[in-house]
């Protein structure tokens, strides 16, 4: 999350997100924003193909590369089927 602040669902769960949070998550999960908090709201939005083949080194860069620009505490790349990561800035 860059700016603004927004309560993300996925699956049964909600997350605040604001500005320095991540999430990683697996897409087959119903997901989506729940309520805007704070707007104007940007994010930066990296999808990941099970599929990806050689593309999916170059996501994961671009992943790693959005943790080094927003720092978390922890960076978690691989998520378990219907799961999610979340990480507080």
């Amino acid at each position: 999350m860059l700016t603004g602040e927004v309560v993300y669902r996925h699956g049964s769960k909600n997350y605040r997100l604001r500005p320095g949070d991540s999430m990683l998550f697996d897409s087959g999960a119903l997901h989506g924003p729940e309520l805007l908090v704070k707007r104007p709201m940007t994010y930066l939005s990296v999808i990941i193909y099970r599929d990806a083949g050689p593309n999916l080194a170059a996501c994961l860069l671009v992943f790693l590369l959005g943790n080094l620009l927003f720092p978390t505490p922890e960076v978690e790349v691989f998520v378990q089927p219907g799961e999610a990561t979340f990480h507080r800035h």
